[in-house]
């Protein structure tokens, strides 16, 4: 991994991203990008400020200095091998500010915070999160308020049995191969499902010819319900990653983030989730 993007507004939740994003920049040697996209700003938002076109040095001025303390708070530079860039952007699209950062720096990763829970253990995933997991260039690491430690040695990939799932498992080992993980592969089957077991026993096979890694598990699942076995099953094994392929006509990730769900999915409250997705698998 070459190339880490973390966008932050400065926020609670954005500073756990950024914690995520520095360490695996550090384990990886790569070099972090640290981005802040706004608004285009109007001299009512920096009344103090009479020359518009003062406006935009003020606010990169702004952002650099909170960049610095930031980067001061955790010891940055003195972690990383690499550089570390700046990237303050006007765009009134998030997700098209971002995309363009992506596309010019070669991001590989792209690292976001999302809210942390309440008592009603619920997390409230933004507009923002949900659209770059459908329309990001590259992976996208969703990192909970109150996730733990950063920690990577025990992934759970979520498949479906179709679609990119070749292609994503061998970028997930890819991004998280420093790390030497165990890879758990589960498929959660339904009753409605014929012959589960089998096709089960087809996809490792298919798995094992076409993905070149020795710390591969299968484990197939049986459920009335697939988001409780998920849940049950993550706490259980205590995965510290939950990996999932987005494809275009499906929203199983945003699904995930139901507040109905999130009552009862517990694990939202820690664990990080990597989405892939299918529209940049190849």
């Amino acid at each position: 991994m070459k190339n880490i993007l973390i966008s932050t507004d400065f926020s609670k939740n954005a500073e756990q991203a950024f914690i995520y994003a520095l360490n695996i920049a550090q384990a990886t040697k790569g070099k972090l990008f640290l981005a802040n996209i706004h608004d285009i700003p109007t001299t009512f938002d920096y009344p103090h400020v009479y020359d518009f076109n003062k406006v935009e040095s003020v606010i990169h001025k702004e952002v650099e200095t909170n960049f610095k303390k930031l980067l001061k708070r955790y010891h940055a530079k003195e972690r990383l091998e690499s550089d570390i860039e700046f990237c303050v952007m006007e765009n009134r699209s998030v997700v098209k500010g971002i995309n363009t950062l992506v596309t010019m720096h070669q991001i590989d990763l792209l690292v976001v915070g999302i809210k942390g829970a309440s008592r009603a253990r619920e997390i409230l995933m933004g507009s923002t999160s949900k659209a770059l997991i459908k329309k990001s260039l590259c992976p996208v690491l969703l990192i909970p308020e109150n996730a733990s430690k950063p920690n990577f040695d025990s992934i759970l990939f979520a498949s479906d049995f179709q679609g990119k799932d070749i292609e994503a498992l061998n970028q997930l080992i890819d991004l998280f191969a420093i790390y030497n993980p165990e890879i758990t592969i589960s498929h959660i089957g339904t009753k409605r499902e014929s012959h589960p077991d089998q096709s089960f026993k087809s996809f490792k096979h298919w798995i094992q010819k076409n993905v070149d890694y020795e710390k591969l598990n299968f484990q197939p699942l049986l459920a009335n319900d697939i988001y409780d076995r998920l849940n049950s099953y993550i706490n259980d094994q205590k995965f510290n990653l939950l990996a999932i392929v987005e494809k275009e006509q499906d929203d199983f990730v945003s699904r995930l983030f139901h507040k109905d769900l999130i009552k009862k999915m517990d694990f939202h409250t820690t664990v990080p989730m990597l989405v892939l997705n299918e529209h940049y698998l190849h």
